[in-house]
């Protein structure tokens, strides 16, 4: 008896000495899954996949809600919080850990930036890149890629009907919503009898998109659309992100508004150019969203209009209620498949519309 007392009482020193694992945060998933990708990898190669038929707006409705519950459902490993991804934001004014010489050789960055795209995305290659002859100021990205754009002005010498912001790629893991930016820069190419003015940045986000394991944030962690000053940021962005999303990374909002480089940089943009429409692609809710004055199209392509509500630090908060720029968010259907040849003419082709309806054929 003795014998077995000491044997249970050594049994439950040791019990009381197991360290238990904690558990780890989970991060909201990015969307991208064997079904919406094909295979996950670091180069992901898109794909094209045509839709069946054409969604009706309570399916939209229906579908919309049912993606959003589940995307909030599901969990996913932690984002990445290795050294050259941390949470922490730099004191104001500190735009970069990259100490860059004002004389870079702005084609040799470009150069490169074309390379790591063409390697990362299937449907855009080096040279589809290259071609589109891209451009670049003063936008670096935190770990010192360039932020590039095209600008287009109206066919001929009249003057321009209005002035359009065409953003790609604000979320780096939205791999559809970059390769769709150079395909619509292609029919700008083209097009013969173009009215506006655009501003193209095919991808505001390039950290986020070429790390080897693309991202939602940029290289700080900071989610670009939860990072712009909306009047609201303050009181809202921190708290909602701590209340409802639950200190998901994949949410986090920065420790200030506008701490990020790519966030300032698009402030800026939006400034100097004075856009009269801004135009932000992102995946994969498969709709159409708008923020702003009440002048949003029904429909673009099979995307139909459905309103998702106004995030702090968002695009559509700063831009749209705070500087009264109609801003029109194009959800794609998926974030690693393109859509089909048609629907990307389809929905271009109604953008277009919508813009010649709105600033060359209503009444001034």
């Amino acid at each position: 008896m003795i014998w077995l007392g000491l044997a249970v009482l050594v049994l439950l020193i040791v019990g009381s000495c197991t360290i238990q694992k904690p558990l780890k945060p989970q991060a909201e998933p990015s969307g991208l899954s064997e079904e919406n990708l094909g295979s996950v990898d670091d180069t992901p190669r898109l794909q094209s996949q045509a839709s069946s038929q054409q969604p009706t707006d309570a399916a939209v409705a229906q579908s919309v809600e049912t993606k959003l519950a589940s995307l909030e459902r599901q969990t996913s490993s932690p984002a990445e919080t290795t050294p050259d991804a941390p949470l922490e934001s730099p004191d104001v004014g500190e735009t970069s850990s990259v100490t860059h010489n004002q004389t870079k050789d702005s084609k040799v960055a470009l150069r490169r930036l074309c390379e790591a795209i063409g390697a990362k995305l299937g449907s855009v290659s080096e040279q589809d890149c290259v071609n589109q002859n891209l451009t670049m100021t003063n936008g670096w990205s935190h770990e010192g890629r360039p932020i590039a754009f095209k600008l287009y002005d109206p066919h001929g010498d009249a003057a321009p009907a209005g002035r359009v912001l065409l953003i790609g790629g604000i979320h780096g893991d939205e791999y559809s919503s970059v390769s769709i930016s150079f395909r619509w820069m292609e029919f700008l190419d083209q097009d013969q009898t173009n009215a506006f003015q655009w501003h193209v940045i095919p991808l505001a986000n390039p950290d986020g998109l070429l790390r080897k394991k693309s991202q939602r944030q940029n290289a700080r962690g900071v989610d670009l659309n939860r990072n712009f000053p909306g009047r609201d940021w303050g009181q809202r962005a921190l708290q909602q992100w701590r209340s409802k999303h639950k200190e998901n990374p994949r949410r986090y909002p920065g420790e200030r508004a506008a701490s990020e480089p790519e966030v300032v940089w698009l402030m800026q943009q939006i400034a100097d150019f004075q856009p009269d429409v801004i135009i932000s692609i992102h995946a994969p809710y498969n709709l159409l969203d708008y923020d702003g004055p009440p002048t949003a199209p029904d429909r673009i392509g099979k995307l139909v209009l459905y309103r998702l509500g106004v995030f702090p630090g968002s695009l559509g908060s700063y831009a749209g209620l705070d500087l009264k720029v109609p801003v029109i968010t194009v959800e794609l259907p998926q974030a690693g498949i393109m859509p089909s040849k048609e629907d990307i003419r389809g929905m271009w082709e109604d953008l277009v519309a919508w813009l010649q309806q709105r600033f060359v054929v209503a009444p001034a």
